[in-house]
C-alpha cells in the first residue's frame, strides 16, 4: 500500500505526525511531495527514527521511503522486553546522576529515542491486527490482549519520557545538597516500584502488582511532604516528574490486576 503526503506550507510538526500516521497504519511506501528543500534534513531525521524504513528516492520535490520489515517476524513480547531493558538503562543513568552528580541527559535522551522507535513499530503490529480483524499469525488469545499490550507499551513510553524530563530538570536545577539527598531517596523508591511492576508483568503476579499500585500513594505523599518542607521551585518540578513516573508505573500494575486471564 502507498501513501502520498503533500508537505507544501505544512510545519515540520504536522509533516512528522503525518509520516508517523502512515508508518503505524502499515503503508509500505510513503511518498513526500512539495517543497522538500525547505525541510529535507528534518524529514530525513524523522524517517531515520523509524525502524526498517529506507529512503529509496530523493529529488528537489519528492522523497520516497519504503518499509523493508516483515511484520509477521515481529514479536510484541520480545519488543516490550526490549523497551524494558532500555528503560532500566535510563533509570541506571539517572541514578548515577543522583549519586555522583554526573550529567547523563544526552545519553538518556538517546535511549528514550530508542524506546520511541520500538513503540511505533509495535503500534504497526497492533494496528495491522485491528485493521484485518485477525490475530494471525500472532499468538494472542483475544483482542483484549492487544488492548493490554497497547496500554503497557503506552505507559512504558510515558515512563521513559518522565525519566528523560527528570534528567533534564536535574541538569538545569541547582538543588542544595540536603534537597538532593532527600529527593534521591524518593527516586530509589520509584526505581524499586518500576522493577517490581515489570517483575509482576513477566510473572503474571497480581499480588505483587497490587503492592506496586498501593505504593503509589506513599511515594506521592513523600513528594508532597518534601516540597512542603523546602518549597523550592526547581525541586518541585523534579518531584512532579517523579510523581508522574510512579503514576505510569501504577497504570502498568492495573493492567496486570485487571487481566482476567491471570488467575492468581
Amino acid at each position: 500500500s502507498e501513501l502520498t503526503i503533500n508537505i507544501t506550507n505544512k510545519s515540520i510538526q504536522i509533516i512528522e505526525r503525518e509520516i508517523m500516521n502512515g508508518y503505524i497504519n502499515n503503508y509500505d511506501t510513503i511518498n513526500l511531495v512539495g517543497d522538500i528543500k525547505r525541510c529535507r534534513k528534518e524529514i530525513e531525521d524523522v524517517l531515520g527514527n523509524l525502524i526498517a524504513i529506507e529512503i529509496m528516492e530523493q529529488t528537489s520535490n519528492k522523497i520516497v521511503a519504503k518499509n523493508f520489515l516483515d511484520l509477521n517476524e515481529v514479536s510484541i513480547s520480545e519488543n516490550i522486553h526490549r523497551m524494558d531493558i532500555t528503560i532500566r538503562s535510563m533509570i541506571g543513568d539517572l541514578k548515577e546522576s543522583f549519586l555522583k552528580d554526573i550529567d547523563n541527559y544526552d545519553n538518556i535522551s538517546r535511549l528514550d529515542n530508542n524506546v520511541n522507535k520500538v513503540r511505533f513499530l509495535l503500534y504497526r503490529v497492533i494496528n495491522k491486527c485491528m485493521k484485518n480483524n485477525s490475530l494471525e499469525p500472532y499468538k494472542f488469545n483475544s483482542f483484549i490482549d492487544l488492548l493490554n499490550y497497547r496500554l503497557v507499551i503506552n505507559n512504558l513510553e510515558d515512563v521513559a519520557d518522565e525519566i528523560k524530563r527528570t534528567s533534564r530538570f536535574l541538569r538545569q536545577s541547582k538543588l542544595k545538597k540536603n534537597e538532593k539527598e532527600e529527593v534521591k531517596k524518593i527516586y530509589f523508591k520509584v526505581e524499586e516500584s518500576y522493577l517490581n511492576v515489570m517483575k509482576a508483568y513477566y510473572n503474571k503476579n497480581k499480588l505483587l502488582a497490587h503492592e506496586v499500585a498501593s505504593q503509589k500513594y506513599e511515594i506521592i505523599e513523600g513528594c508532597r511532604q518534601l516540597f512542603k518542607k523546602h518549597e523550592n521551585k526547581n525541586l518541585s518540578v523534579i518531584l512532579e516528574k517523579l510523581k508522574g513516573t510512579e503514576s505510569f508505573i501504577r497504570n502498568i500494575a492495573r493492567v496486570i490486576i485487571d487481566d482476567e486471564s491471570i488467575i492468581k
